[in-house]
């Protein structure tokens, strides 16, 4: 059994609870008719009366079996289904028959009574079946709308923070990015200003230079021949040539 909210618990409980609480007053109610006046009934009113006497007999052991039993949708509808076919075929065969019953021996004041009481009892045999009724209203209500929600493909989290789905890049993300120069960005950020970076860099590249530069000629020692007067100077070996 799938999680179900507490509300439609509830209202499950006391749709039962009072259904089945009518349904064992009219089993006790049926059963002192019959007791009293039995024999004053002719077949058609002895037939009805023990069909809505078996109709709220079954209906208050099913209910107690759905109540004690774990909720099932499919078991709900159609445990609900036969009792509303027994109990809107008992109270429309007693709407159908009323007319032709007659309280035997009442004249006056209590014949008016009698047909009130007819009247009431006409009443009240439909307050099982809406109470039924509602119930499968409330389970159809219930099971559309847990369909339409998982059939849904956006999550709860993205209906939620919809913005950080964005800003984080994530998968199927429509919008873009809300900092694109930080995406290409591939050179960091020096805090220092043009004119000292330049300067900085150019004083670096002199001291290279100076550092890897031969000596120069004005700095060598005076006693040190140069190159031009060593190529000037004549060989021994000639002179013997």
């Amino acid at each position: 059994m799938m999680d179900e909210s507490p509300s439609f618990l509830r209202f499950r409980t006391i749709a039962f609870s009072c259904a089945n609480f009518l349904s064992f007053v009219w089993v006790i109610l049926y059963s002192v008719v019959a007791f009293l006046q039995w024999d004053l009934m002719d077949s058609s009113e002895r037939a009805l009366l023990a069909v809505m006497l078996i109709a709220n007999v079954i209906t208050v052991m099913t209910l107690l079996v759905l109540l004690l039993l774990e909720f099932r949708v499919w078991l709900d509808v159609a445990r609900i289904c036969s009792l509303l076919v027994a109990q809107i075929g008992t109270a429309g065969a007693f709407v159908y028959w009323r007319p032709q019953f007659r309280c035997e021996e009442k004249l006056g004041d209590q014949q008016g009574v009698c047909d009130m009481i007819s009247f009431y009892i006409l009443i009240s045999s439909w307050i099982v079946p809406i109470l039924l009724l509602s119930y499968l209203g409330g389970l159809a209500f219930r099971s559309h709308r847990r369909r339409s929600v998982q059939c849904t493909p956006t999550s709860d989290t993205e209906k939620a923070y919809p913005i950080l789905k964005d800003d984080l890049n994530l998968p199927n993300s429509s919008r873009p990015s809300l900092l694109p120069i930080m995406t290409h960005l591939t050179t960091p950020i020096s805090l220092a200003s043009p004119s000292e970076a330049y300067s900085k860099a150019r004083q670096s590249v002199n001291t290279r230079r100076s550092a890897g530069s031969a000596p120069s000629r004005h700095s060598l020692p005076l006693g040190t021949p140069t190159s031009a007067a060593r190529l000037s100077k004549r060989s021994p070996l000639l002179d013997y040539a």
